[in-house]
């Protein structure tokens, strides 16, 4: 059920969104304010080539997103678009998740950018940087879990990061890959200066929480299922 805004308090079983629309994306929002409950947006089953985010928030866009399951894509979910053209109408606006869940991914668990902000509540952020889940441009091919930047902020409340298959996965060529394209993105982000920062250094499969080049993220109660998942408090 998607609403733009007036109880549903356990998730779907079952995909109710199992194909991308027009956009690319499972559900894509912009300009209004929406309410997104009991959703399932499953990508699993497709090829990553033909698919974008689970779901991308976006262009003016804000939302209450709760009891939702977003899995299967390359990039989950998009909370800002990132484009200059459409920064005057995306900052400042928010995404709530309430009880949802965001797995089997390589990255954006979510991605929040362009000063929007995001509240994460109750939700379960599992097994990000997945091999199988990500195009095979190595310049892409970097993973994490939930990230801040370009002065976006999430804050984490009560939230799970669970790594199911390890730290060490696809073998030394994609983690090479993947560690590369962190430390190409710090320099784009931040030159010279980026690489020689060791949060630069830190694998794909370790970034549960994290933030960087002017964004915020703040933890509050959350849980990792091993010691070497970074969850930034603050």
């Amino acid at each position: 059920m998607i609403n733009k805004l007036p109880n549903c308090s356990i998730r779907p079983s079952s995909p109710t969104i199992p194909s991308p629309g027009e956009s690319g994306d499972g559900i894509h929002l912009e300009d209004g304010t929406y309410l997104v409950d009991s959703e399932y947006v499953d990508f699993s089953s497709l090829p990553i080539e033909n698919i974008d985010e689970c779901i991308g928030i976006t262009r003016g866009a804000s939302a209450v997103v709760r009891n939702c399951i977003f899995e299967g894509s390359e990039k989950i979910a998009l909370i800002g678009g990132g484009d200059e053209e459409w920064r005057p109408v995306e900052s400042g606006k928010w995404v709530v998740f309430e009880n949802c869940i965001f797995r089997n991914g390589s990255r954006r668990m979510p991605e929040v950018q362009s000063n929007m902000s995001v509240l994460m509540v109750n939700c379960i952020i599992e097994d990000w940087c997945i091999p199988e889940r990500q195009k095979s441009d190595p310049k892409k091919s970097r993973g994490f879990g939930s990230w801040a930047h370009d002065y976006g902020s999430i804050i984490a409340v009560d939230c799970d990061f669970i790594q199911t298959k390890g730290f060490w996965r696809g073998g030394w060529k994609f983690m090479l890959s993947d560690l590369l394209s962190h430390l190409g993105n710090a320099y784009n982000e931040s030159g010279i200066l980026g690489i020689l920062n060791p949060f630069s250094w830190i694998p794909g499969p370790c970034r549960g929480l994290t933030a960087s080049d002017h964004g915020k993220v703040r933890a509050v109660r959350c849980r990792k299922n091993h010691w070497w998942i970074r969850i930034q408090k603050s």
